[in-house]
């Protein structure tokens, strides 16, 4: 499924910005997209996803939810899952898979962090907010 093609643009077809992650998917380009190819995931296709999204809904009791996904040519945003974005695709993740990725991510997180001498204000809280809910 081609929603976006983020080695170009984040600007979606039906006008509107990647969401508020684009910029994770754009920085991790490299190690998202060497970790697909290392693990061979297939993207999904707008059934898998319509179906995903179904399948949730119903989980949480929300049934009208569900139908107007159906109705959707595209899904803007609001995956409730694991999952990664990479050159307009997205790849759906069980469990097992999304340990593994954020387990390289950490990795990543925790070097930058280590280089670290000193950050502002904002970027103080905005780390605190961030590890607090860690723990």
């Amino acid at each position: 499924m081609r929603v976006v093609n983020m080695a170009r643009s984040h600007i979606l077809p039906w006008g509107g910005g990647a969401g508020p992650y684009s910029p994770f998917w754009i920085a991790n380009h490299t190690l998202v997209k060497q970790w697909v190819q290392e693990n061979g995931l297939k993207a999904a296709t707008e059934g898998m996803l319509a179906g995903h999204m179904v399948a949730r809904s119903m989980e949480v009791g929300e049934h009208a939810e569900a139908a107007a996904v159906l109705k959707r040519p595209h899904i803007p945003g609001g995956i409730r899952t694991p999952h990664l974005h990479l050159e307009g695709d997205i790849f759906l993740l069980d469990e097992k898979q999304w340990k593994e990725f954020s387990a390289k991510m950490m990795k990543k997180f925790q070097a930058k962090l280590s280089r670290v001498n000193a950050v502002s204000f904002e970027q103080a809280m905005g780390i605190s907010e961030a590890v607090d809910t860690l723990v």
